[in-house]
């Protein structure tokens, strides 16, 4: 398939273009109505969004059978980048209810993962991730409850940030866990991340970057030495990260199961889910209020206590995406023979306690040998420090793009 510069200045047919091409991905629900885009700092921008937005003239459908008519409120973020001058061209397939983690959907079937088909694209933001890849659109929107956009940037080589919990306005987007709920972008790289940060939030000021590498999590010896070379010109120590990860998981598991259960349980019984998802919706509706309750509270506590400390000494932490290689379908697909619930569950081990602590997140593909699928380092940092982790992530990944020159 003939890809184009994601930043190239002139784009002919683009919408025709993505439709042909995001259609044969499997990874294009359908274009969106054309809107005329103010002028900004992101014209000439082109933009994609998950498909679980409010918009004029479009029905979105969240990734199963039933779509939401548009209730007459627009999405708030996507409004925002297209008053700052980006281009809405279309929505992105996603995995229904954004509730499976590896892209795949019993409905419409798998985005196609452009580095290597037989490999996942990831999700729940997968048609996103798919369509950057491809170079088909310069940016994509998607959402992030426990890794959802980090995981699809290792599987396709693309580039995540996912913001500081409530950084971005969720207003007008469908709700899985509206406590670890974040919206967030895909881009082929920091700097158009960087770019429409820039434009859409407000500047935190240069803060310094002391960075900490998490020696305790599963690094492959070669990629730890790049992150290791790539981030030399910041002050670099060592933390352990896997207590904080198991600390936090007991909490973010029970308020996803039991707010994803009712965020959707009207969905339940009509036939509209598939078995395997309804079933895992029904695990929330075991969990009694007072464990709610319970996790609750304890998350308030995570994130005015434990973020605090993680960062005590140190102002961003480099850790892995996932603790494992991108899995080929095979291994993510169940009544294959090599699947296990396992595969799926790793996906998403060191990505969801950033979304219990509310903090910022983003993604950066390693550079990798030629045929091979890329791994990723994630860059984790204070609340509210979102510009000042994309500008260190900059230089971080200018560096890793020289290494692989």
């Amino acid at each position: 398939m003939a890809m184009m510069s994601p930043l190239s200045p002139h784009r002919p047919h683009a919408r025709d273009w993505l439709e042909r091409e995001g259609k044969a991905l499997n990874a294009l629900v359908a274009l969106a109505p054309p809107k005329v885009s103010s002028e900004g700092p992101l014209s000439g921008l082109t933009f994609a969004a998950k498909d679980m937005f409010s918009w004029p003239g479009y029905e979105y459908s969240r990734g199963v059978k039933m779509t939401v008519p548009f209730d007459g409120k627009p999405a708030i973020f996507l409004n925002q980048l297209i008053a700052e001058g980006a281009e809405l061209l279309g929505f992105a397939e996603m995995t229904p209810l954004a509730y499976e983690p590896s892209g795949a959907n019993p409905f419409r079937g798998r985005p196609i993962n452009p580095l290597n088909a037989d490999y996942i694209s990831g999700g729940s933001s997968s048609g996103s991730a798919v369509l950057v890849a491809a170079g088909l659109v310069d940016f994509a929107v998607g959402s992030d409850t426990a890794g959802s956009l980090r995981i699809p940037a290792q599987c396709c080589g693309v580039t995540a940030w996912k913001a500081s919990f409530g950084l971005l306005c969720r207003g007008g987007s469908w709700p899985l866990a509206p406590s670890l709920d974040t919206l967030g972008l895909l881009a082929p790289s920091v700097e158009i991340l960087l770019r429409v940060g820039n434009a859409i939030i407000p500047q935190d000021g240069e803060q310094p970057f002391r960075l900490a590498i998490a020696d305790d999590l599963v690094w492959q010896n070669d990629d730890r030495a790049l992150v290791m070379a790539a981030a030399q010109d910041f002050k670099i120590s060592a933390i352990n990260l896997q207590s904080t990860i198991e600390h936090c998981d007991d909490v973010v598991l029970t308020l996803l199961q039991q707010e994803a259960y009712e965020s959707n349980r009207a969905l339940i019984g009509t036939g509209e889910l598939d078995p395997v998802l309804e079933r895992r919706l029904s695990h929330g509706a075991a969990i009694n209020p007072a464990d709610y309750e319970a996790a609750s509270a304890g998350l308030a506590v995570l994130r005015a206590e434990l973020a605090e400390k993680l960062f005590d000494k140190v102002d961003t932490i480099a850790l892995p995406v996932m603790p494992c290689a991108t899995p080929r379908v095979a291994m993510c697909e169940p009544g294959q023979p090599e699947f296990a619930a396992r595969n799926l569950y790793d996906l998403s081990r060191y990505t969801r306690f950033a979304n219990a602590l509310g903090l910022p997140a983003i993604a950066l593909s390693l550079p990798c040998e030629h045929g091979a699928m890329p791994t990723g380092i994630q860059l984790i940092a204070r609340h509210g420090t979102d510009l000042s982790m994309l500008r260190a992530a900059q230089q971080i990944e200018t560096r890793l793009k020289g290494s692989a020159a």
